[in-house]
């Protein structure tokens, strides 16, 4: 599906950093931009692309800004911790599409290769950056989601999986089904002016 996009649909990185661009699949209002504040809909990009869209529906979450993440050869995206308030309450998963082993991911003091199909999360508050040392294009399928208690329930499961160094993963794999129309829902009101007492108190 992402070969169908030309040069022209992917948008450079809003702060500059160089050979990083993006396509919008989920934005405030649908439209190409880089806002966090509003309603969270479908581009019509998301239209063109039915098997990501069954990807996007098999978390059973409610979605926020989402999106393609391409990465040019020989290019990085550099040192730097997602700061913004809009992940003070969500995570970022990374599902990779396009990607080589020399492209290398690090947080904090780990360093690790995300391969091709595979599901990531990991804290972005810490300091971050990936590197991509191949001669070919990573495209990363990249959503943000605040999470359900059955979302981090599976996280902390496999948390522990990890730690033990046990392979019950309970992994599964999300085939394209060519008659399944899917529907996901989004974030509606992810900005409010006043902050809720219950956050206050925990901050």
């Amino acid at each position: 599906e992402i070969e169908q996009f030309n040069e022209f649909d992917w948008i450079s990185h809003h702060e500059g950093f160089q050979g990083n661009s993006a396509i919008p699949l989920i934005s405030v209002n649908g439209e190409f931009n880089n806002d966090f504040k509003g309603p969270m809909r479908p581009t019509s990009v998301l239209d063109k692309c039915p098997y990501i869209q069954q990807i996007l529906a098999s978390f059973g979450e409610v979605l926020s800004r989402s999106r393609l993440m391409r990465l040019a050869p020989g290019a990085q995206g550099p040192l730097h911790s997602d700061i913004n308030y809009h992940w003070y309450k969500r995570v970022r998963v990374h599902i990779p599409i396009t990607t080589t082993e020399q492209v290398q991911f690090f947080c904090h003091d780990k360093q690790v290769h995300m391969g091709a199909g595979e599901c990531w999360i990991f804290d972005s508050w810490k300091l971050h950056k990936v590197e991509n040392n191949s001669d070919q294009y990573r495209v990363h399928l990249v959503v943000d989601l605040a999470g359900s208690s059955h979302f981090w329930r599976t996280i902390f499961q496999h948390s522990r999986s990890i730690v033990n160094d046990s392979d019950d993963f309970n992994c599964g794999f999300t085939s394209y089904k060519p008659n399944l129309t899917p529907s996901f829902k989004t974030e509606q009101f992810n900005a409010p002016v006043i902050m809720p007492v219950t956050e206050v108190e925990f901050l």
